[in-house]
């Protein structure tokens, strides 16, 4: 419910369902919460709310690297990238995403980058471009493979195929900018 109503862009919505939700984020976040935890997080990226969102994101990334919840950690890496990069941290923004890559390559992920929004279609995009230092097996799969993701997503043009380059995404303050397409509808 909580997401959907952010996808509609009611935030009045929003706020009644973290008040009826009752999540606690400022002690242990408990395992069987997860999937509530990752709608609040959404919410306060879509509200803008980036030090809270991000706080929750370490708490919650901590208790999911215990367990194998893979499609959960890859989320939340995700996630973390995003609000990293939204907080102008693009060093950290580039080590969560390469976190998340690892993971993905690994299990064959996809959606779980293709549907995350034009912030991370823009760091998969930069992540391609990045140099590979020489002989490293592991950074050059994982560069192979964002550049994949990055040319399946929308925002892969025909600039893109020949080789110029669009203008750079603006950090856009709309619940859009942080929400996945599946989210959105």
């Amino acid at each position: 419910q909580g997401a959907l109503t952010i996808g509609a862009g009611d935030f009045q919505a929003a706020d009644a369902w973290i008040q009826t939700a009752d999540l606690e984020i400022d002690g242990v976040l408990e395992l069987s919460r997860v999937f509530e935890y990752m709608v609040l997080a959404r919410i306060k990226l879509a509200r803008q709310d980036l030090h809270s969102c991000d706080v929750l994101l370490s708490g919650l990334i901590v208790l999911l690297e215990g367990e194998n919840r893979i499609c959960s950690l890859i989320e939340a890496y995700n996630l973390k990238a995003v609000c990293s990069y939204l907080l102008k941290q693009e060093e950290k923004a580039q080590h969560y995403l390469g976190k998340s890559l690892e993971l993905g390559q690994s299990e064959g992920y996809t959606r779980s980058f293709l549907e995350e929004g034009p912030v991370l279609t823009e760091l998969l995009k930069k992540f391609s471009q990045r140099p590979v230092k020489s002989g490293d097996k592991q950074e050059t799969k994982l560069i192979g493979y964002a550049k994949m993701l990055y040319q399946s997503t929308d925002g892969y043009s025909e600039l893109d195929r020949r080789g110029d380059t669009p203008p750079e995404l603006e950090h856009q303050e709309e619940a859009e900018a942080v929400l996945s397409r599946r989210e959105l509808e």
